[in-house]
């Protein structure tokens, strides 16, 4: 299964930026948007891994996509844009953390049933 991305971004130099740096990669499915109300309707009709949002948003449009992201998904991560030689291996080094996160979790079955014998005796 393919990871998906969104890149949002409030100019189009910046986001076709990030996306010619990225979409090369065959394991991700990379979604461009530049508008904060289009990005939270597609966040609610699609399931994104990752939103990396780029250097010129404004900070409340920023705050305002993270509080319902992670509303809609828990486990979403996002990535604010720095630089764009270096945004491949972090968004691998991202990834790969959550990976061994959720992998890390772990489960106790305790029965206590599992051991006990019953002596019974009809007289």
């Amino acid at each position: 299964m393919q990871t998906q991305i969104m890149i949002f971004g409030k100019e189009e130099k910046a986001a076709k930026e990030i996306f010619n740096a990225l979409r090369l990669q065959k394991r991700w499915e990379i979604v461009v948007l530049l508008d904060a109300e289009k990005a939270i309707e597609c966040m609610h009709q699609q399931r994104f891994d990752l939103i990396i949002i780029t250097k010129d948003v404004a900070v409340i449009d920023e705050n305002k996509l993270r509080k319902i992201g992670n509303i809609l998904h828990e486990d979403i991560l996002f990535l604010k844009h720095e630089n764009v030689e270096s945004i491949e291996k972090e968004i691998a080094v991202r990834l790969n953390r959550q990976k061994l996160q959720k992998s890390n979790r772990f489960s106790i079955k305790d029965d206590a049933f599992k051991n006990i014998v019953y002596n019974i005796s009809m007289n």
